[in-house]
């Protein structure tokens, strides 16, 4: 049987491609959410079908509650998920345009954290993460909702924290500077004990788990203005995002009697991160799933929708 998968990761438009196509070529549509998709495609990689405590950490998607994904924890198989955990939501300020230019999303994260213009305009003079035109412009779409969205994109947070260590304003495609705040990370060589930074919480249980990457964001914030050493700002900050990632995950386990954990997402592709992750999870008895056939980020998300969607025909839901 001949199908069409969409992986809803532009929101209605891509919906719209895919009727379109469909209709000529007289195939149906199955609808598979994008960080689903990728939690699949690892199960698939790995054959692996029972319920899996999904780590779906990318640039962007599109979500089912309309806000932007990109730093979720499902819980999933070949027949569904929920949604049990998330990094804090933010606003992703300039649509497309903030993939490449992660100052933005810095200024937006920096005004919602202090919700003062004065002190917010000091901190991104000091580390002159863009002009004062810009500024004004990013603050005014801020408060009046302009070209903004919801967003737990965890690749959008990694490009925050690159812009305000210094090592990437601007990219020339998306990843770039995600990529190079990794790369100074690695260049630390001292203890990952981080006894002067502030104590975060990992997370806090709302109606699902959020994690507390809005503190994370700020403790690196303060690091960075108090002279600290870029490399080792950049090691903390992926040290703390793994112990928070796996803190959820653990909890979730037992909670829910899941001992095995998928990881999967173009941030996946941080192989510091996923070492890290994968380190703390197996310590505790996790069972972990990777990728190392089909790449993490939307290279196999392919795979994933296909499963989902013989699933669903198996089960007679097309």
């Amino acid at each position: 049987m001949r199908i069409i998968t969409i992986g809803r990761q532009y929101g209605s438009g891509g919906r719209e491609i895919a009727d379109l196509v469909a209709k000529k070529m007289g195939l149906p549509v199955i609808e598979v959410q994008h960080h689903y998709a990728h939690i699949v495609s690892c199960m698939a990689e790995n054959d692996y079908s029972d319920k899996v405590i999904g780590v779906s950490f990318d640039g962007t998607g599109y979500g089912t509650d309309k806000t932007v994904w990109g730093g979720e924890i499902l819980i999933a198989d070949y027949d569904g998920f929920d949604r049990v955990a998330s990094i804090r939501p933010f606003k992703q300020i300039g649509g497309d345009l903030s993939a490449k230019e992660g100052y933005r999303i810095a200024v937006s994260m920096l005004y919602g954290i202090y919700k003062d213009k004065e002190k917010t305009g000091d901190i991104v003079n000091k580390l002159k993460l863009c002009k004062e035109d810009n500024l004004k412009v990013i603050m005014g779409m801020y408060d009046n909702n302009l070209n903004s969205v919801i967003s737990t994109s965890a690749g959008r947070l990694f490009d925050a924290v690159s812009a305000v260590l210094g090592i990437k304003l601007k990219s020339s495609f998306e990843g770039e500077a995600s990529t190079m705040l990794e790369f100074a990370a690695r260049r630390y060589t001292g203890s990952n004990e981080f006894l002067d930074f502030k104590e975060v919480p990992l997370f806090n249980k709302e109606e699902k788990i959020i994690l507390n990457t809005d503190l994370l964001f700020e403790n690196v914030l303060k690091a960075r203005l108090g002279g600290e050493e870029i490399e080792r700002i950049a090691y903390y900050f992926h040290f703390e995002l793994s112990k928070m990632i796996t803190a959820a995950c653990i909890s979730i386990s037992k909670e829910r009697k899941i001992n095995t954990v998928a990881l999967s997402g173009g941030v996946f592709q941080n192989r510091l991160l996923l070492e890290l992750c994968e380190n703390i999870l197996s310590e505790n008895n996790l069972k972990v799933l990777r990728h190392s056939l089909i790449p993490p980020n939307d290279g196999g998300i392919a795979l994933g929708q296909a499963v989902v969607a013989m699933k669903r025909i198996q089960n007679q839901e097309v």
